[in-house]
């Protein structure tokens, strides 16, 4: 190789290598989901649930999300904001209805973005629907809100929960859908045979009548450790929003 050849490979090499250093130094979003899967664990089939999956960007640069697609019509996936500056954040709220289905159910949804590490993440649900809980009973399994409006805002709806066990059952309230109720256990360990109850407040009334369900899921568990998930499903009617 002559000296001018020589010359030209050297400078095509030095472009080569600082062209990749500033890309690496470019701004980039990063998109952080912390918990990108959740168990509903049991509740009754034809029950129509919900949950907030939270995204986050830690890069330098906007976060945009270009779809969020529901891999299955039982679901919907609709997200709050799909463009997320640096440090900020946004929400998915996963809505499942569970229909017929029966047994062991896992659904998932795709976040395409423009993390050019990661651009396609799922978030996934997982429900065992349509069976008794094997430490608990629950009446109604559904709790029914009949027909929104405005006049059923701070009305407390109720679900018991009763102890089918021979030992004492304790309870914890993990999740709810916060931004539509409140749900408040009575009591949290329950002896042999005794009853607490599930409040449910409705608090505000979704603008969108696909999105009018809404649950609360718990832990009921046993001094040896086992632990079972149920969710309480609330349902109504939306016409319209006064």
């Amino acid at each position: 190789m002559n000296s001018l050849k020589l010359f030209f490979y050297l400078v095509f090499i030095l472009v080569v290598l600082t062209g990749s250093q500033l890309q690496g130094q470019d701004p980039a979003a990063e998109l952080v989901i912390p918990d990108s899967l959740f168990d509903f664990g049991y509740f009754a089939v034809d029950g129509k649930v919900m949950h907030r999956f939270w995204l986050y960007n830690e890069g330098d640069d906007t976060l945009r999300i270009i779809k969020v697609k529901a891999h299955c019509g039982c679901s919907t996936a609709p997200i709050q904001s799909d463009n997320i500056a640096p440090g900020d954040s946004t929400y998915v709220d996963f809505y499942f209805d569970s229909k017929r289905l029966t047994g062991l159910v896992k659904k998932s949804a795709s976040i395409i973005s423009n993390d050019p590490e990661r651009p396609l993440r799922d978030i996934t649900i997982v429900a065992f629907t349509g069976q008794p809980h094997p430490l608990v009973e629950i009446t109604p399994e559904v709790i029914n809100m009949g027909r929104l409006s405005m006049d059923k805002l701070d009305n407390v709806f109720v679900a018991e929960i009763k102890n089918k066990m021979e030992d004492d059952v304790n309870l914890n309230l993990v999740d709810f859908s916060e931004a539509y109720v409140r749900a408040e256990l009575a009591d949290t360990i329950l002896k042999a045979g005794e009853t607490t109850k599930l409040k449910m407040t409705l608090l505000r009334i979704p603008n969108k009548p696909h999105y009018y369900h809404f649950s609360a899921s718990m832990d009921a568990y046993l001094e040896d450790g086992k632990k079972k998930r149920f969710t309480i499903p609330a349902v109504g009617r939306l016409n319209r929003i006064e």
